[in-house]
């Protein structure tokens, strides 16, 4: 079987970046959580926050090698930039 993988890359994009808020808006310190975690901003229909864990292409090497799975293709789509989401294919192990 195959897995496929979408990862929004949200640290690519400086319009992205500035929806980033600290922690303590939402009452945690960064301590709370991991360092690849991130707490951005929502104003679609309401006020609210975005909990996101940023897994580029570097972490999604390190997570398809403890899952036991080889990266048979990566790319970019998406977003107004055409690069917002990191795809990745993975196969088991042969």
């Amino acid at each position: 079987g195959w897995l496929v993988l979408g990862n929004w890359q949200f640290l690519d994009s400086a319009r992205q970046r500035r929806k980033i808020v600290p922690w303590s808006e939402a009452g945690l310190h960064p301590t709370d959580v991991e360092e690849t975690d991130y707490l951005l901003s929502w104003s679609r229909g309401g006020t609210g926050f975005r909990y996101v864990t940023m897994i580029d292409e570097a972490a999604t090497v390190v997570l398809a090698a403890s899952a036991n799975l080889d990266i048979v293709h990566q790319f970019r789509s998406d977003g107004r930039e055409r690069n917002l989401n990191l795809y990745t294919i993975f196969a088991p192990k042969r």
